[in-house]
């Protein structure tokens, strides 16, 4: 995607393509928010992100990441508000492009899981607090939609050129940030030096 526009519009196209993907993000992610205080203090802290890492988005494919995961965030919390399953099938198509194009597409089923556990403590809490008995009725402790979406966004990853090797690919990816003098992506890549060395 970044190549054809570079090769079509040269270095200054691939610059306006890749700033149009970040005003695509921040728009995601200020529908996101439920509120106009929320959706600002989202785009604050994003454009604080993005101009930290504004070096690493010039060079690196990593806009693709950011925008996939703007749109789970969206499509989960969007869920979480009208309990409409249309906003979880979503899910599924953006994970399969994720894993065709980006390697760090392990974030999706991370976020999802993370809805998961957070839908489950607000349940358990809730529960708590009106004195229920936690073991009753059991099965609505659990958010069965949300564990679902997780399965088939975790299933989604399958779905690339490479079956569960391909799967495997982002583990692969968090070896070349161990820190050891035979680790040349370590100590030679800007994003993959420790912390301890900089």
């Amino acid at each position: 995607l970044f190549l054809s526009a570079f090769s079509l519009f040269s270095s200054t196209g691939l610059l306006f393509f890749k700033c149009f993907i970040v005003f695509l993000i921040c728009l995601i992610l200020s529908f996101s928010s439920h509120s106009k205080k929320g959706a600002f203090l989202t785009g604050i802290i994003f454009s604080m992100l993005i101009f930290e890492m504004r070096m690493l988005v010039l060079v690196r494919p990593i806009l693709l990441t950011i925008l996939y995961m703007s749109i789970f965030v969206w499509s989960l919390e969007h869920y979480l508000t009208q309990r409409n399953k249309i906003y979880l099938f979503i899910l599924i198509p953006i994970q399969i492009l994720w894993t065709n194009s980006q390697g760090l597409f392990i974030l999706g089923p991370i976020i999802a899981g993370c809805y998961v556990f957070g839908e489950w403590i607000q349940r358990f809490i809730k529960r708590k607090r009106s004195k229920q008995s936690i073991w009753a009725d059991v099965k609505h402790m659990f958010p069965v939609n949300l564990i679902t979406a997780l399965g088939l966004v975790v299933l989604s990853c399958l779905i690339n050129p490479y079956g569960f090797s391909g799967l495997l690919f982002p583990f692969k990816l968090f070896k070349r940030i161990e820190p050891g003098l035979e680790n040349i992506y370590s100590h030679n890549i800007s994003e993959n030096i420790p912390l301890m060395d900089l």
